[in-house]
Protein backbone atom coordinates (compact mmCIF):
# COMPACT_ATOMS: atom_id res chain seq x y z
CA UNK A 1 0.00 0.00 0.00
CA UNK A 2 0.96 3.60 -0.63
CA UNK A 3 0.79 4.09 3.12
CA UNK A 4 3.58 1.95 4.03
CA UNK A 5 6.45 3.21 0.71
CA UNK A 6 8.53 6.46 1.96
CA UNK A 7 8.53 8.32 -1.13
CA UNK A 8 11.62 10.41 -2.43
CA UNK A 9 11.61 13.09 -4.43
CA UNK A 10 14.52 13.67 -6.98
CA UNK A 11 14.09 17.65 -7.85
CA UNK A 12 13.64 20.62 -6.36
CA UNK A 13 11.32 22.20 -8.99
CA UNK A 14 8.04 22.93 -9.06
CA UNK A 15 6.08 19.89 -9.61
CA UNK A 16 8.73 17.85 -7.02
CA UNK A 17 7.87 20.33 -4.28
CA UNK A 18 4.37 20.12 -5.15
CA UNK A 19 4.02 16.69 -5.01
CA UNK A 20 5.86 16.39 -1.74
CA UNK A 21 3.40 18.72 -0.16
CA UNK A 22 0.41 16.79 -1.29
CA UNK A 23 1.86 13.89 -0.32
CA UNK A 24 2.52 15.45 3.14
CA UNK A 25 -1.28 16.29 3.34
CA UNK A 26 -2.05 13.51 2.69
CA UNK A 27 -0.47 11.81 5.32
CA UNK A 28 1.98 10.26 3.02
CA UNK A 29 5.79 9.34 4.62
CA UNK A 30 7.73 11.67 2.33
CA UNK A 31 11.37 11.36 3.66
CA UNK A 32 13.87 12.85 1.47
CA UNK A 33 14.55 15.26 -1.02
CA UNK A 34 17.78 15.05 -3.64
CA UNK A 35 19.20 17.22 -5.81
CA UNK A 36 22.76 18.29 -6.79
CA UNK A 37 22.33 22.13 -5.62
CA UNK A 38 22.68 22.41 -1.75
CA UNK A 39 20.47 25.39 -0.80
CA UNK A 40 17.90 24.64 -3.91
CA UNK A 41 17.63 20.98 -1.92
CA UNK A 42 17.51 22.10 1.52
CA UNK A 43 15.05 25.03 0.47
CA UNK A 44 12.54 21.98 -1.37
CA UNK A 45 13.09 19.88 1.85
CA UNK A 46 11.94 23.06 3.98
CA UNK A 47 9.07 23.62 1.99
CA UNK A 48 7.51 20.37 1.67
CA UNK A 49 7.90 19.85 6.20
CA UNK A 50 9.48 18.74 9.09
CA UNK A 51 11.60 15.52 8.97
CA UNK A 52 12.11 15.77 5.70
CA UNK A 53 15.86 15.57 4.97
CA UNK A 54 17.91 16.87 1.80
CA UNK A 55 20.00 14.77 0.71
CA UNK A 56 22.17 14.30 -2.57
CA UNK A 57 20.45 12.26 -5.30
CA UNK A 58 22.04 8.70 -4.51
CA UNK A 59 21.10 8.91 -0.66
CA UNK A 60 17.62 10.19 -1.48
CA UNK A 61 17.20 7.88 -3.58
CA UNK A 62 18.43 4.95 -1.46
CA UNK A 63 15.71 6.09 1.40
CA UNK A 64 12.65 5.94 -0.52
CA UNK A 65 10.44 2.74 -1.50
CA UNK A 66 8.67 5.18 -3.96
CA UNK A 67 11.07 7.42 -5.95
CA UNK A 68 9.99 10.20 -8.25
CA UNK A 69 12.45 11.87 -10.31
CA UNK A 70 11.35 14.88 -11.30
CA UNK A 71 13.63 16.56 -13.63
CA UNK A 72 13.82 18.03 -16.74
CA UNK A 73 13.59 15.34 -19.67
CA UNK A 74 17.26 15.57 -20.92
CA UNK A 75 18.02 14.55 -16.88
CA UNK A 76 16.09 11.66 -16.34
CA UNK A 77 18.24 9.43 -18.05
CA UNK A 78 21.47 10.53 -16.30
CA UNK A 79 19.69 11.05 -13.14
CA UNK A 80 18.10 7.14 -13.14
CA UNK A 81 21.58 6.05 -13.98
CA UNK A 82 23.24 7.33 -11.11
CA UNK A 83 20.63 6.43 -8.16
CA UNK A 84 20.85 2.94 -9.68
CA UNK A 85 24.58 2.24 -9.68
CA UNK A 86 24.30 1.45 -6.25
CA UNK A 87 23.13 -1.89 -4.72
CA UNK A 88 19.74 -3.51 -6.30
CA UNK A 89 16.21 -2.17 -5.17
CA UNK A 90 14.68 -3.32 -2.25
CA UNK A 91 12.14 -5.35 -3.25
CA UNK A 92 8.77 -3.76 -4.13
CA UNK A 93 10.26 -0.58 -5.20
CA UNK A 94 8.95 1.73 -7.41
CA UNK A 95 10.79 4.49 -9.47
CA UNK A 96 8.98 6.67 -11.56
CA UNK A 97 9.09 10.04 -13.59
CA UNK A 98 6.68 13.01 -14.26
CA UNK A 99 7.54 13.33 -18.26
CA UNK A 100 4.95 14.02 -20.56
CA UNK A 101 7.02 12.65 -23.56
CA UNK A 102 9.12 9.94 -22.34
CA UNK A 103 7.73 6.67 -20.93
CA UNK A 104 9.04 4.49 -18.43
CA UNK A 105 11.38 2.49 -20.83
CA UNK A 106 13.57 5.53 -20.16
CA UNK A 107 13.96 3.93 -16.65
CA UNK A 108 15.23 0.59 -17.93
CA UNK A 109 18.70 0.74 -15.56
CA UNK A 110 16.19 0.71 -12.50
CA UNK A 111 14.35 -1.93 -13.72
CA UNK A 112 16.94 -3.72 -14.29
CA UNK A 113 18.57 -3.41 -10.39
CA UNK A 114 15.14 -4.51 -9.65
CA UNK A 115 12.89 -1.87 -9.42
CA UNK A 116 9.43 -1.52 -10.56
CA UNK A 117 9.56 1.11 -13.15
CA UNK A 118 6.37 4.56 -14.15
CA UNK A 119 5.98 7.51 -15.06
CA UNK A 120 2.93 9.55 -14.21
CA UNK A 121 2.27 12.93 -15.95
CA UNK A 122 -0.36 15.88 -14.49
CA UNK A 123 -2.19 17.14 -17.56
CA UNK A 124 -1.74 20.68 -16.22
CA UNK A 125 0.50 23.79 -16.78
CA UNK A 126 2.16 24.95 -13.26
CA UNK A 127 3.35 28.81 -13.44
CA UNK A 128 4.86 28.71 -9.64
CA UNK A 129 4.89 26.26 -6.71
CA UNK A 130 1.77 27.29 -5.14
CA UNK A 131 -0.25 27.55 -8.02
CA UNK A 132 1.03 23.46 -8.63
CA UNK A 133 -0.62 22.28 -5.39
CA UNK A 134 -3.65 24.23 -5.77
CA UNK A 135 -4.43 23.09 -9.17
CA UNK A 136 -2.90 18.99 -8.91
CA UNK A 137 -5.73 18.13 -6.89
CA UNK A 138 -8.77 17.96 -9.18
CA UNK A 139 -6.14 17.36 -12.19
CA UNK A 140 -6.28 14.36 -14.89
CA UNK A 141 -2.77 11.91 -14.32
CA UNK A 142 -1.83 10.41 -17.01
CA UNK A 143 0.09 6.68 -15.52
CA UNK A 144 1.86 3.93 -17.39
CA UNK A 145 4.60 1.86 -16.61
CA UNK A 146 5.28 -1.76 -14.65
CA UNK A 147 1.61 -3.21 -13.09
CA UNK A 148 2.82 -2.74 -9.41
CA UNK A 149 4.18 0.38 -10.63
CA UNK A 150 0.82 1.43 -11.90
CA UNK A 151 -0.94 0.33 -9.05
CA UNK A 152 1.60 2.22 -6.64
CA UNK A 153 1.31 5.56 -8.80
CA UNK A 154 -2.84 5.92 -9.16
CA UNK A 155 -2.65 4.89 -4.82
CA UNK A 156 -0.58 8.06 -4.87
CA UNK A 157 -2.55 9.95 -7.38
CA UNK A 158 -5.74 9.30 -5.52
CA UNK A 159 -4.32 10.20 -2.24
CA UNK A 160 -3.35 13.50 -3.50
CA UNK A 161 -6.66 14.65 -4.86
CA UNK A 162 -5.79 13.69 -8.81
CA UNK A 163 -8.04 11.80 -10.84
CA UNK A 164 -5.70 8.97 -12.62
CA UNK A 165 -6.21 7.55 -16.02
CA UNK A 166 -3.92 4.62 -17.34
CA UNK A 167 -1.96 4.97 -20.29
CA UNK A 168 0.19 2.53 -22.56
CA UNK A 169 3.75 2.79 -22.96
CA UNK A 170 3.71 3.25 -26.74
CA UNK A 171 1.11 5.96 -26.46
CA UNK A 172 2.80 8.01 -24.36
CA UNK A 173 4.44 10.22 -27.19
CA UNK A 174 0.84 10.77 -29.07
CA UNK A 175 -0.65 11.51 -25.94
CA UNK A 176 2.05 14.54 -25.11
CA UNK A 177 1.54 15.89 -29.15
CA UNK A 178 -1.80 16.11 -28.06
CA UNK A 179 -1.36 18.21 -24.97
CA UNK A 180 1.59 20.22 -26.12
CA UNK A 181 -1.33 21.63 -29.01
CA UNK A 182 -4.11 21.73 -26.23
CA UNK A 183 -1.71 23.65 -23.96
CA UNK A 184 1.24 25.50 -25.89
CA UNK A 185 -0.24 25.64 -29.35
CA UNK A 186 -3.06 27.32 -28.17
CA UNK A 187 -1.15 30.10 -26.85
CA UNK A 188 0.63 30.44 -30.20
CA UNK A 189 -2.87 30.85 -31.78
CA UNK A 190 -3.81 33.32 -29.88
CA UNK A 191 -0.27 35.34 -30.36
CA UNK A 192 -1.32 34.59 -34.10
CA UNK A 193 -4.31 36.53 -33.64
CA UNK A 194 -3.31 39.45 -31.63
CA UNK A 195 -0.73 39.74 -34.16
CA UNK A 196 -3.01 40.19 -36.87
CA UNK A 197 -4.96 42.51 -34.47
CA UNK A 198 -1.72 44.90 -34.66
CA UNK A 199 -2.18 44.57 -38.07
CA UNK A 200 -5.19 45.83 -38.68
CA UNK A 201 -4.23 49.12 -36.19
CA UNK A 202 -5.79 47.53 -32.83
CA UNK A 203 -4.01 48.05 -29.97
CA UNK A 204 -2.55 44.92 -28.88
CA UNK A 205 -3.79 45.01 -25.24
CA UNK A 206 -7.03 46.43 -26.81
CA UNK A 207 -7.46 43.06 -28.86
CA UNK A 208 -5.94 40.97 -26.25
CA UNK A 209 -9.40 42.34 -24.29
CA UNK A 210 -11.69 42.29 -27.17
CA UNK A 211 -11.00 38.67 -27.88
CA UNK A 212 -11.27 37.43 -23.96
CA UNK A 213 -15.11 36.74 -24.05
CA UNK A 214 -14.83 35.26 -27.57
CA UNK A 215 -12.09 33.34 -26.74
CA UNK A 216 -13.75 32.02 -23.35
CA UNK A 217 -17.56 31.56 -25.14
CA UNK A 218 -15.22 29.40 -28.17
CA UNK A 219 -13.56 26.95 -25.65
CA UNK A 220 -16.52 26.82 -23.52
CA UNK A 221 -19.11 25.93 -26.58
CA UNK A 222 -15.71 23.28 -27.02
CA UNK A 223 -15.96 21.85 -23.91
CA UNK A 224 -19.91 21.77 -23.23
CA UNK A 225 -21.06 20.82 -26.59
CA UNK A 226 -17.68 19.12 -28.54
CA UNK A 227 -15.83 20.82 -31.34
CA UNK A 228 -18.69 19.99 -34.30
CA UNK A 229 -21.20 22.06 -32.54
CA UNK A 230 -18.97 24.95 -31.74
CA UNK A 231 -17.33 25.33 -35.16
CA UNK A 232 -19.02 28.75 -37.15
CA UNK A 233 -16.89 31.05 -39.42
CA UNK A 234 -16.32 31.17 -42.95
CA UNK A 235 -15.11 27.26 -43.92
CA UNK A 236 -18.60 25.89 -41.99
CA UNK A 237 -20.58 28.49 -44.32
CA UNK A 238 -18.92 27.69 -47.03
CA UNK A 239 -17.50 31.46 -47.81
CA UNK A 240 -14.53 30.54 -50.29
CA UNK A 241 -14.58 34.37 -50.95
CA UNK A 242 -13.93 35.38 -47.73
CA UNK A 243 -11.19 33.37 -46.87
CA UNK A 244 -9.83 34.02 -50.64
CA UNK A 245 -10.18 37.97 -49.16
CA UNK A 246 -8.32 36.93 -45.70
CA UNK A 247 -5.58 35.27 -47.35
CA UNK A 248 -5.11 37.71 -50.15
CA UNK A 249 -4.65 40.60 -47.63
CA UNK A 250 -2.78 38.58 -45.16
CA UNK A 251 1.03 40.19 -45.78
CA UNK A 252 2.97 37.80 -43.62
CA UNK A 253 4.39 34.93 -45.05
CA UNK A 254 4.01 33.21 -41.80
CA UNK A 255 0.76 34.23 -40.54
CA UNK A 256 -0.52 33.20 -43.92
CA UNK A 257 0.76 29.30 -43.34
CA UNK A 258 -0.81 29.20 -40.13
CA UNK A 259 -4.09 30.62 -41.12
CA UNK A 260 -3.57 27.94 -44.10
CA UNK A 261 -2.66 25.16 -41.49
CA UNK A 262 -6.08 26.34 -39.09
CA UNK A 263 -7.89 26.31 -42.02
CA UNK A 264 -7.10 22.69 -43.30
CA UNK A 265 -7.66 21.08 -39.96
CA UNK A 266 -11.08 23.15 -39.68
CA UNK A 267 -11.99 21.86 -43.00
CA UNK A 268 -11.30 18.35 -41.74
CA UNK A 269 -13.18 18.55 -39.13
CA UNK A 270 -16.11 19.70 -41.20
CA UNK A 271 -16.16 16.66 -43.46
CA UNK A 272 -16.04 14.43 -40.43
CA UNK A 273 -19.08 15.91 -39.02
CA UNK A 274 -20.75 16.60 -42.57
CA UNK A 275 -20.75 20.69 -41.70
CA UNK A 276 -19.86 20.12 -45.14
CA UNK A 277 -19.03 17.96 -48.43
CA UNK A 278 -15.81 16.49 -49.22
CA UNK A 279 -16.28 18.07 -53.19
CA UNK A 280 -16.43 21.51 -50.72
CA UNK A 281 -13.70 21.26 -48.44
CA UNK A 282 -11.20 20.02 -51.75
CA UNK A 283 -12.68 23.12 -53.04
CA UNK A 284 -12.17 25.42 -50.30
CA UNK A 285 -8.55 23.61 -50.25
CA UNK A 286 -7.90 24.73 -53.46
CA UNK A 287 -8.49 28.32 -53.30
CA UNK A 288 -6.39 28.33 -50.33
CA UNK A 289 -3.42 27.25 -51.67
CA UNK A 290 -0.50 29.73 -51.96
CA UNK A 291 -0.58 31.64 -55.65
CA UNK A 292 2.36 29.68 -57.89
CA UNK A 293 5.32 32.00 -58.48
Amino acid sequence: MISDMPISIIGGGRVGIALGILAARAGLEVVAVGGRGKMRTKAAAKLIGKGVKALDIKEAAALGKLVFITVSDDAILPVCSVISMADKWAPGAVVAHCSGALSSETLQLARQRGAQVGSMHPLQTFATIDSAVDVLPGSYLFIEGDPQAVQSLTEFGWAIGGKCVPIEPKSKVMYHVAAVMACNYVASLLDAALTAGEQAGIERRTFMAALEPLVQATVHNVLTMDVAESLTGPIVRRDIGTITTHLETIKDDLLANFYRSMGAQTIRVAIKHYLITAQEGVEMLYKMLPASE
